[in-house]
């Protein structure tokens, strides 16, 4: 079920992300097909004047904060199913791989939405993702040396009782 989940997720994101002309509050957009616009060439990455780089404009509206608010959701929810999914043994190896696929994912993302018609990728949006991973990654971390803790304390008074 995890698998299933982690794969519905995954999709998720590539549709929304390849969804032209996508508004959050209008339902009706969120299943345009995918209409790519050419050039497809990278150079744009190099070019410190692409919009790539540009910040957001400063006007804060619904359909903004429901946007940036929908990246930090599914990129937190990534980053858990992708953590359930992952068999690492060491925790904190394990920690960053998922935080650093996550990372990736997001960023060639963001340069796929370059391509689509009427979006743009941004590389704001790659540390927002990032970011929402990250703080996703240092709350499973916690949880899971809080309750190891417990697990060690629990045992200890049990020992003691004996």
């Amino acid at each position: 079920m995890k698998h299933i989940l982690l794969f519905l997720m995954v999709a998720f994101i590539i549709k929304s992300s390849m969804t032209p002309q996508l508004l959050v509050t209008e339902p009706a957009t969120w299943f345009h097909l995918p209409h790519y616009e050419g050039p497809f060439q990278l150079s744009f990455l190099f070019n410190a004047d692409s919009p790539f780089y540009r910040f957001y404009s400063l006007r804060v509206e619904e359909e903004f904060l429901l946007r940036k608010l929908g990246h930090v959701l599914s990129y937190a929810t990534l980053t858990y199913l992708l953590y359930l999914n992952l068999s690492i043994k060491n925790l904190w190896v394990k920690l960053l791989v998922v935080w650093g696929a996550v990372t990736l994912f997001g960023f060639l993302d963001e340069i796929n939405q370059t391509f689509i018609y009427s979006r743009d990728g941004r590389l704001l949006d790659v540390i927002l993702n990032s970011t929402a991973s990250l703080l996703t990654v240092v709350i499973i971390s916690t949880v899971v040396m809080i309750s190891k803790k417990k697990a060690v304390t629990k045992m200890i008074k049990n020992k003691r009782s004996i």
